[in-house]
This record gives C-alpha cells, structure tokens and sequence, in this order.
C-alpha cells in the first residue's frame, strides 16, 4: 500500500473543481465569468504540485530535475494568465 496518497488525491479534488468550474462556464460563460480566474488558478496548483511531486521523486539526478521544471514553468504560467483574468474581470 502507498504510503502517500495525498498527492493524489489533491489531483482528484483539484481536476473535479476544474470539470465543474468549466461545465458551468460552458452553459453561461457571462454569468460565471467570476469561475475563469478559478480555472486558471487551479490548473496552476495542478502543474505546480506534479513538478514538485516529480522532482521529489527523482532524487539526485539534475537532468531529471530540468525536465520535471517544465510543470512548474507552466504552472506558473497559468498563474500568470489567472492574475491576468482576475484583472480583466475587476477593471472591465
């Protein structure tokens, strides 16, 4: 048995809260507008939280390390676009 589950299952949670926040932004997307940054932010977490996963998994080996930063690079990215949407939806 696994010893640790918890970043699974903070992956079940975090995806379930992105398929309904994008469920709900498909059926009214003017209506829900406040749910955008919420995807953008929660994707980040998502990415962020497997880079690090990943990273602590690897070990030692420093091009493993490289590669497994593409997810926190991302990550951070999305953070960037969920600021972003968060200010188009304050000063619209």
């Amino acid at each position: 048995m696994r010893d640790n589950y918890i970043p699974y299952v903070v992956r079940i949670v975090i995806g379930s809260v992105i398929v309904v926040s994008a469920i709900l932004l498909f059926i009214d997307a003017e209506a829900w507008r406040i749910l955008f940054p919420l995807v953008f932010f929660s994707s980040s977490a998502i990415c962020t939280l497997d880079g690090i996963f990943l990273i602590r998994r690897t070990g030692g080996d420093f091009r493993a390390h490289l590669i497994y930063m593409i997810p926190i690079v991302i990550g951070a990215a999305l953070f960037v676009f969920g600021v972003i949407s968060v200010l188009t939806i304050i000063f619209r």
